[in-house]
């Protein structure tokens, strides 16, 4: 289906657009991927770097500096065939400069669309985030599903909400095809080390490289998240272009993972490779508003597409753990 297509992905040096780059290029022939960027995030062409190497001469792969925010969008539109919308700030930083945090998740995301449409684009992909579903309840038993109430309370959430409602707009007015995700705790090698959720992943194995003990701000016993590995997370998104169809998507493993648990696992790879254990410290630290403590979803509306997880949590953090450990040599 996306042989022979032109693909524009924003933020496509960060984490999850670089590696659906590579991905796609594994996957496809005869692609341009045009990777649009402003280095905000990643300040670094190392990501774009790696998805060239992996570039057949089939295909091709382009950069191009650009903040969406601008009217550079729209020339830079000009042919795609698909469009896979990733580019946000971070959601750390959109808790203290919420006007910057509005522009890119709104006014940045609507020049996008509007783009698309001007250059009849075949279909969005966006990618939203599990942060609509603030304040729900849920637990292993009764996970979040698509259909549950969204009633964000940050901004950011209130922003991949917005996000998700205008191209169902656009999608009534233009008839543009189009597929929404909602993103559980991604993690994998390549991950952003400032994520709330996390950004425990690659401290803690940090600390166990440099034999310190790991902390745990709050109880480690009711922090729960749904862990999804990089690769996985991609793998959902090209099943979504291919198979799905103005819908919304969640992107989640479906299991709950508390920081204990976490901790009991970097704890076993720390042993099983460098010989030691480390202990785990927890610090009391309520200032934060925002994050939630549990969010466990379900995938099956997702699985319906023929798509499945492979990547074990074990797996993903013991693969991690290696790449973290070699880049401190």
């Amino acid at each position: 289906m996306l042989n022979n297509s032109k693909i524009l992905i924003t933020g496509g040096a960060g984490f999850v657009g670089s590696r659906l780059a590579i991905m796609l290029l594994n996957k496809y022939t005869n692609l341009d991927i045009v990777l649009c960027d402003n280095l905000l995030r990643t300040n670094s062409m190392n990501n774009v770097d790696e998805v060239k190497r992996h570039c057949p001469s089939s295909s091709r792969v382009f950069f191009e500096y650009c903040d969406i925010t601008t009217d550079n969008i729209y020339s830079l539109m000009q042919g795609v065939d698909y469009v896979c919308h990733l580019a946000a700030t971070r959601i750390n930083r959109g808790w203290y400069y919420m006007q910057e945090a509005h522009n890119c998740l709104a006014t940045g995301t609507f020049k996008v669309y509007d783009a698309a449409v001007e250059n009849n684009v075949k279909k969005i992909y966006y990618a939203s985030s599990a942060s609509v579903y603030q304040g729900l309840f849920c637990d292993i038993l009764n996970p979040i599903k698509e259909d549950s109430v969204c009633q964000p309370h940050t901004i950011y959430g209130a922003a991949k909400y917005y996000g998700e409602n205008l191209l169902k707009s656009f999608n009534k007015k233009y008839d543009i095809e189009y597929c929404i995700s909602r993103f559980f705790s991604v993690y994998g090698v390549g991950m952003d080390s400032e994520s709330p959720y996390t950004e425990v992943i690659p401290r803690w194995i940090n600390s166990a490289l440099n034999k310190q003990n790991i902390c745990s701000i709050g109880n480690p016993d009711e922090s729960i998240l749904d862990l999804v590995e990089v690769n996985d997370v991609c793998e959902a998104i090209i099943c979504m272009l291919e198979n799905g169809k103005n819908s919304v998507y969640n992107v989640c493993s479906g299991e709950g993972t508390s920081l204990r648990d976490l901790y009991l696992l970097i704890n076993k790879e720390a042993e099983n490779l460098l010989g030691y254990q480390v202990g785990l410290d927890t610090i009391n630290n309520a200032t934060r508003k925002d994050i939630e403590k549990v969010r466990i979803g379900c995938s099956a509306k997702l699985k319906s597409l023929g798509w499945q997880p492979k990547v074990s949590l074990q797996d993903g953090i013991k693969e991690l753990f290696k790449h973290v450990q070699k880049r401190k040599g």
